[in-house]
């Protein structure tokens, strides 16, 4: 038989216990970088790192997604694109 699929909390507990640089990375980065956008490259590679850990990748793309966002438009804004 098959194991059944780990809730939402039982991964977040997993990778509290694994690895809590990353999550805790990843929460933080991704609210700071909507201030200083630069941080955006850690919440994206925060992001991925909790996608290889969880066995929901949809996770950690959010933080990824987030903080990339805040880092293409600043920099669209500093190229004057926008």
């Amino acid at each position: 038989m098959s194991e059944p699929t780990p809730t939402l909390m039982d991964d977040i507990e997993y990778v509290r216990e694994e690895n809590v640089i990353h999550l805790w990375s990843a929460i933080i980065s991704a609210a700071v970088s909507v201030v200083i956008p630069i941080v955006g490259i850690l919440a994206a590679y925060s992001g991925y790192r909790l996608t290889t850990m969880m066995t929901r990748r949809w996770f950690g793309l959010l933080f990824a997604a987030f903080g990339l966002t805040s880092l293409a438009s600043w920099l669209l804004w500093l190229l004057g694109v926008f």
